[in-house]
């Protein structure tokens, strides 16, 4: 998960900053959303008192697609579909404790 986290800051500096910013909404969302295939509004609605904004929400669920970590279903020009049936949990786990790292040092 390192290498990878390393190639999307490298790579896709936008979408690590977005994911880095509001990790902890997106992780609640993705683990509170209801619906099998959301879009990004609905994944973020599931928030208890969300506070990223709707395009900074896109760009982490997006950094999540590119770690392996949910899927897309549709991809549209205009709002992604989500597929959260086979999110890998461990994978968010391990990402949430790399990015603690990263953090601390």
């Amino acid at each position: 998960m390192d290498d990878e986290l390393q190639r999307l800051r490298e790579q896709h500096p936008k979408l690590y900053g977005a994911l880095l910013s509001s990790l902890e909404e997106v992780l609640e969302g993705v683990e509170s959303c209801s619906r099998p295939y959301p879009s990004g509004r609905q994944v973020r609605d599931a928030v208890q008192s969300p506070t990223t904004d709707v395009r900074n929400y896109g760009q982490a669920l997006t950094s999540l697609v590119k770690l392996g970590i949910i899927d897309i279903y549709t991809e549209r020009a205009n709002s992604n579909r989500y597929d959260l049936t086979n999110t890998d949990y461990s994978r968010l786990r391990l990402l949430e404790e790399c990015i603690a790292a990263d953090l601390e040092g």
